[in-house]
């Protein structure tokens, strides 16, 4: 009888054990937490690590922690939450209100720039500590304010021209001062490029900047066409006197060598002639030589 009570007792605390460890398994694989190349996972908590020791462990200037896994895995302690933040590119339409350039001249431009979060460390957590918990629509909205800011600065202090003969500078220095801005965001900008430069209020400010050089491109091009054509009639000119020169060359060859057999032919003729005569003469005196003979 108490075999029994011992086998049952083993045998509960066998089956406790299994359940056990598989309670803690399941437990352990919901804490065991993984990510893609292009995903950080930001673990905030308790027991994160020596910063002087792991790469990977920020702190801030209030001495907050947080540690940042890439291309990786990680295993969450206890009281410790992970974050997954995206770090793939995402674009943003940037639009400017009329700005009077340094001339005064009154325009609107549009851009479109491709950011995203920056792979660096600081680049990561900077980015947690200001937009973790915000929707995207209101993290566009902050760094499109950002930038617009920047490409109406940099508009006020460049001419027209300057922009539009050199929108590649004009993106560089958008760019330029626009990033410094987004670093202490955590975004990195990875191209910026102006799609649009628009007159305002029938201004017609850009379409007459470019009626010089039209007009001077269409004049070189009546003065290339006249020439080309003056060229292609001289030719023709030249081409035709050609054919002429050889046509009279080619009678005067045909009317030459007409002559020329002719005058061959008559010498043929009166040589076969003075043959014949000579043949005749011969004859005659032969036969009168043989009636002599006869006689």
């Amino acid at each position: 009888m108490e075999s029994m009570i011992i086998i049952t007792i083993l045998l509960a605390l066998l089956a406790l054990a299994i359940i056990g460890g598989i309670v803690w398994f399941i437990y352990m694989k919901l804490r065991y937490k993984t990510v893609p190349s292009n995903v950080a996972l930001i673990i905030t908590g308790p027991k994160l690590g020596d910063p002087e020791k792991e790469r990977n462990i920020f702190q801030d200037d209030e001495g907050r922690y947080m540690k940042v896994i890439r291309g990786g895995g990680h295993r969450l302690r206890m009281f410790q939450t992970s974050t997954p933040v995206p770090l793939t590119a995402f674009q943003l339409q940037i639009t400017s209100p009329t700005v009077h350039t340094l001339k005064g001249v009154p325009i609107e431009a549009e851009a479109v720039a491709m950011l995203k979060v920056a792979d660096s460390l600081e680049g990561i957590a900077r980015y947690a500590e200001q937009f973790l918990g915000k929707d995207q629509d209101e993290i566009d909205e902050e760094i499109t304010e950002v930038l617009a800011a920047n490409l109406r600065a940099i508009l006020a202090k460049l001419t027209v021209e300057d922009i539009n003969n050199d929108r590649e500078s004009f993106n560089q220095q958008v760019t330029e001062i626009a990033q410094k801005q987004l670093d202490d965001m955590g975004f990195r900008i990875t191209s910026l490029g102006l799609t649009d430069l628009r007159d305002v209020d029938n201004s017609d400010y850009l379409t007459n900047l470019g009626r010089p050089e039209t007009a001077q491109i269409r004049k070189h091009a009546e003065i290339a066409e006249a020439t080309n054509r003056r060229e292609t009639e001289i030719h023709k000119a030249q081409m035709n006197e050609q054919v002429e020169i050889e046509r009279y060359e080619k009678e005067i060859s045909i009317s030459e060598s007409r002559k020329a057999k002719e005058l061959t032919d008559a010498r043929i003729k009166a040589e076969t002639d003075r043959e014949s005569e000579n043949r005749s003469c011969l004859l005659l005196r032969t036969s009168r030589t043989l009636s002599r003979s006869r006689k």
